[in-house]
């Protein structure tokens, strides 16, 4: 029997809208795997709005303002739930609130973090980045991380450029997809990262970002780093992703020595492809660090892709093993 045949055609209707399904995030700007995305898809630009800049024209809005602490100006988000859209912030920013949504803007900042989202003890969770451009000002000697880790992130389209330290930072329960990393400065002796965890958890998902991060010997760890610096993890997809350059492509935190937490564990890499735009191997001495055959981990369909530096050793498509 219809499902909808015994309800009112209103009813009906209204139930067919609600489990309608919902478009994928890839069909909204970025082109779909095995294509990656780039500047043309991701940050403010191509969605057409016109920033206001803060402070020089708005100083404060809905859920936020601009404070000043020892001589310095700050944008703040201090309401649950705020969306912060289409603002051109010559600032760094302090979320102080839950679930804020900062869209279609850009954000310049070379501090520590462009964005900020703890005030000690309190830590605050359920950031939305959708169409936003951060940029960390490529300031030699700033050890710039674009946002500060936390859980219950979604990234989306995120356009990052001209960090001194990592790229966003991923906590627990987090995903970031179609998002485009690269053009770091090198601090000599830093272990640059275009995007990384170490805080511990679980519920990570990296999908369909391109990361292109600098290979100097001393500068540059990783495109993508798994670090047990604060905790372990349980539950990492990374997937369909393109990695270029760090001293290896990736690190998995399978397999680490001298770590005073476990290694991580439902690990699985799949559908990746290893760039060989700074190096044959994608990093410096190899596309992947710190793999196991740990419980959960899996490893699936994961290539080599093109590069300056291709060599015959690998054809595009080749299988990259562990």
């Amino acid at each position: 029997m219809d499902m909808f045949a015994a309800l009112s055609p209103g009813l009906a209707l209204a139930l067919i809208v609600v489990l309608a399904p919902v478009s994928s995030p890839a069909a909204s700007g970025c082109p779909a795997y095995p294509e990656f995305p780039d500047s043309n898809c991701t940050g403010w630009k191509h969605t057409g709005v016109t920033l206001t800049a803060v402070p020089s024209q708005v100083s404060s809005g809905a859920g936020w303002h601009v404070g000043t602490v020892g001589g310095q100006q700050i944008f703040y988000i201090t309401k649950d739930n705020a969306v912060v859209d289409s603002l051109d912030i010559n600032l760094c920013v302090k979320v102080f609130a839950n679930n804020v949504t900062i869209q279609r803007s850009r954000i310049r900042c070379s501090d520590y973090y462009a964005i900020r989202m703890a005030d000690p003890p309190t830590r605050y969770r359920g950031l939305k980045l959708i169409d936003v451009e951060l940029d960390g000002l490529g300031r030699a000697g700033a050890q710039t991380v674009a946002v500060e880790e936390s859980a219950d992130g979604h990234f989306l389209r995120v356009h990052v450029h001209g960090m001194g330290s990592s790229g966003p930072r991923i906590g627990s329960g987090t995903v970031i997809e179609d998002s485009y990393i690269h053009g770091f400065h090198c601090n000599p002796g830093d272990h640059t990262a275009g995007m990384s965890s170490n805080g511990g958890g679980g519920g990570i998902v990296v999908r369909h970002n391109n990361i292109d991060i600098d290979h100097r010997p001393g500068c540059a760890t990783a495109a993508w780093e798994i670090a047990l610096d604060f905790g372990t993890y349980n539950g990492i997809l990374i997937e369909k992703n393109l990695f270029n350059g760090g001293a290896y492509c990736a690190y998995a935190a399978l397999k680490v020595p001298r770590s005073a937490y476990p290694p991580a564990t439902n690990v699985r890499f799949v559908d990746n492809v290893f760039g060989r735009k700074y190096s044959p191997k994608c990093g410096l001495y190899g596309p992947i660090a710190q793999w196991a055959n740990s419980p959960g981990s899996v490893w699936r369909n994961n290539t080599w892709g093109p590069g300056a530096r291709a060599t015959s050793d690998h054809k595009i498509g080749d299988p990259v093993i562990p």
